[in-house]
């Protein structure tokens, strides 16, 4: 019996809840094909493997709050010109005479944009097939590492709680369109397996005692849209605001946005502060922001953004300049240095076919070629 449909009988479920065919999503626009040369992780892949990532196009517009809520438990509404997105915490009982309650409270901070990123990214492995949803997590600290983000302690136990949350909240997506509206309501994970008493240290509140769960299943909406219109970010840029959930909202917009402008977009500062400002007091907004937008800047120098007196101003960024993030690696990955330290994936992801009219000296991955070179999917829509 195969791996996968073990955990499906385990999780009670048939095995075609999580089909084993090797075939591509279908149907895929055809703009924007599948990636095909993604480096494909591993539990016992080097920090360095994730040369790039993924996320959604809605993560990149409309966020998780930026900090603890005072209410952790009353849903959170985001909005953004024609797009907006509900996020609501559950609730679940256990099993058991005693009527246990476990409560997650909504996602917040910098970990849950990170996770969603790696979510895309696993989906996006080209080494799974195209309607295998089944997440196990072995190769989440490489993940992390590679971000540069702290794995011990007190961040690790705030990463599971943050996983957590996010397993278990609801989230709907409002997108109106010129013909239809769209409504989709879903979890991002519908199935989980996890070890033993899991739930019940969560409500208890003994995070030591959590253990990260075995296995996640990706709602199939869900995974068939992030494989649909998913934005690529260069990990060492990410790397560079992994920590500010302010800066890693900002960079996210710019790499999803900027690319696809074909004038000017002006935004004002009212707006920057309902959607970047996640409440803050507008007397407080500005220099948070300004701080924020600094490292977000340093991260992506190639923006050509300006700050004025209204606000801010977003101009069309070459995304041949972008695309030189995603091909130059770090030293210890120079090909040209040392060859036999690359691993065969990474090869295979650097000299994958050119598309277009790009460059020879710059290979560049089809899905990351299609990502820049213009919109390929719907709800591209301006800051209002």
């Amino acid at each position: 019996m195969r791996q996968t449909q073990q955990y499906a009988l385990q999780l009670g479920l048939p095995f075609d809840v999580f089909p084993m065919s090797s075939a591509p999503p279908c149907p895929l626009p055809p703009a924007a094909p599948a990636p095909a040369s993604i480096v494909p992780p591993s539990a016992a892949a080097p920090a360095d493997a994730y040369d790039f990532m993924f996320n959604h196009v809605s993560f990149c517009h409309s966020a998780f709050p930026q900090g603890k809520p005072g209410d952790e438990f009353r849903q959170i509404n985001r909005r953004n010109g024609k797009f907006a997105m509900t996020i609501t915490p559950v609730s679940i009982a256990l099993p058991g005479e005693d009527n246990a309650i476990v409560r997650f409270g909504v996602p917040y901070g910098a970990k849950p944009r990170l996770l969603t990123a790696w979510v895309v990214t696993q989906l996006l492995d080209p080494a799974r097939g195209g309607d295998d949803n089944l997440l196990e997590l072995g190769p989440i600290r490489d993940f992390f590492t590679a971000l540069g983000t702290s794995w011990s302690g007190q961040a690790l136990q705030r990463t599971k709680d943050q996983l957590l949350r996010l397993a278990y909240t609801r989230m709907t997506m409002v997108n109106e369109g010129a013909t239809a509206d769209a409504v989709m309501d879903v979890s991002l994970f519908d199935a989980t397996l996890l070890p033993p008493g899991t739930l019940r240290a969560y409500r208890d509140g003994r995070f030591a005692d959590i253990q990260w769960p075995q296995v996640l299943g990706v709602n199939a909406k869900m995974a068939a849209t992030f494989r649909r219109h998913a934005v690529p970010i260069p990990t060492q840029r990410l790397s560079k605001v992994a920590e500010n959930p302010m800066a890693t909202d900002l960079f996210l917009y710019m790499c999803y946005r900027l690319p696809f402008l074909k004038d000017d977009e002006h935004l004002p500062i009212k707006v920057l502060a309902r959607r970047f400002g996640d409440g803050i007091a507008p007397s407080k907004f500005r220099a948070k922001f300004m701080a924020s937008l600094r490292a977000a800047r340093d991260a992506y120098p190639e923006a050509d953004i300006e700050v004025t007196d209204e606000g801010l101003t977003l101009r069309r960024s070459d995304p041949a300049a972008l695309r030189q993030a995603f091909v130059q690696v770090p030293p210890s990955m120079d090909i040209t240095a040392a060859p036999k330290q690359r691993r065969r994936s990474v090869r295979r992801f650097l000299n994958a076919p050119q598309v277009g009219a790009l460059p020879s000296a710059s290979p560049f991955p089809a899905a990351l070629a299609a990502a820049v070179a213009g919109p390929t999917h719907p709800g591209h829509q301006p800051m209002p």
